[in-house]
Order: C-alpha cells, then structure tokens, then sequence
C-alpha cells in the first residue's frame, strides 16, 4: 500500500525568535503494510533528515523534524494523476500558502 506523509520541520537559529521560525512541510511517498508502519518509517525518516549549517548570512541553523503531521492512504497503485496529499485549509492557512516570501513583513 502507498500512503503519503507529511513531515514538519522547523528551522532554528540562536539569532532569531521561535515566531521568526521557518517551517518545511515535506511530503513523502511511502510503501508500507499499514498506516502506523507508515508513520513509523516517516518518523524515522524525519529524524534523518535533521540538519544544521551556517547560512551565507553566517548564522547557524538547525532543521529540526517537529512531527509527522499526517499521513493519507494512497492506495495499491499509482498512476498519472494520482492524488498523493489533500487537506482542508482555513482561509488564513490559504491566503499564507499564496503569499510569496518576498511580500511578508518582519
């Protein structure tokens, strides 16, 4: 069965504050027998993928996975056009997800 997760990270730097923060929300394909082994192996992987560098402004920043946000059955098989991930929003949520970075104020 396929299912796919969605991994949240969230970015961290002794320079700024945590509502300053950066959040990544990843999705992953996965093959797995079951939702929870779905989950696990996505948790495993969010560890993983945890990460730190200094950026070009030298600052140190840390990725760190905060949680498997949810994980959706996509079935047995894919093929062109296949749904991989599907939420409901709140209009907030939205009008955020379509706005480019460049336009937000801090």
């Amino acid at each position: 069965m396929f299912y796919s997760a969605s991994l949240l990270y969230r970015s961290t730097t002794p320079q700024r504050s945590s509502d300053q923060s950066l959040w990544e929300d990843s999705v992953l394909l996965i093959e797995a027998p079951s939702e929870e082994a779905a989950r696990s192996m996505a948790e495993q992987i969010g560890k993983r993928g945890e990460h730190e560098y200094v950026s070009a402004t030298n600052e140190h920043i840390s990725w760190v996975f905060v949680a498997v946000e949810r994980v959706f059955e996509i079935g047995e098989s894919l093929s062109p056009g296949s749904e991989l991930f599907s939420r409901f929003l709140r209009s907030s949520e939205a009008k955020s997800l379509l706005t480019p970075f460049e336009e937000e104020s801090g």
